[in-house]
């Protein structure tokens, strides 16, 4: 009888070991020795189910890029046909908690100097389809808006998003606050136009 495959069952328990070591000791901290003993196993496991540490870094990114589209698309299915509805969800999910260790990693990736080229260009490439994808909903609530108007109002969007994250010092109602000041701008759209 065949052994059954484990590989996605270890990777994941690896991912999830550097996840832990992301989250108590910072991204470069987490070195391949510690997940390695975090996980109970050898270095040469880790390469073998994942890859270098490089490797390892851009699972982290894509495990948590891929929360946060699943939020997003879970929040746009619920939101029906409206167009302000999908908006608003989509804006609200933006805000949803992060996992422990996401703060922390998407903080190194993007600290000047940084040598995780690959995961940083992951992380580039999902901000820039999230906020293509805002734009798109901006586009639909606000049809005759300007295209400069909608750009600005979405960048303006994304940053207190990353804002509101706790590894940046967000509170709670910090974080309630930028949602709701990103639902204001948002409703901006028609009056800057017409400035």
């Amino acid at each position: 009888m065949p052994r059954p495959d484990i590989s996605d069952q270890r990777r994941t328990e690896i991912v999830d070991a550097f996840a832990d070591c992301v989250t108590e000791l910072g991204l470069d901290a987490a070195t391949l020795q510690r997940v390695a003993d975090r996980a109970g196993v050898h270095k040469s496991i880790i390469r073998h189910y994942v890859g270098s540490r490089a490797d390892l870094v851009t699972a982290l990114v894509e495990r948590a890029l891929e929360r946060y589209r699943s939020t997003s698309e879970a929040a746009l299915a619920g939101a029906g046909d409206s167009a302000q509805a999908r908006l608003d969800a989509f804006i609200d999910s933006l805000f949803i908690g992060e996992e422990p260790y996401e703060g922390a990693l998407f903080i190194a990736l993007m600290r000047p100097g940084a040598d995780h080229a690959a995961a940083a260009e992951v992380v580039e490439r999902h901000l820039e389809e999230g906020g293509a994808l805002l734009a798109q909903l901006l586009c639909a609530v606000y049809e005759a808006a300007s295209f400069s108007t909608i750009a600005v109002v979405a960048e303006g969007i994304g940053a207190m998003s990353l804002g509101a994250s706790e590894s940046m010092g967000a509170t709670p109602a910090t974080t309630e606050r930028l949602r709701q000041a990103s639902h204001r701008l948002a409703a901006t759209v028609m009056t800057t136009d017409r400035v």
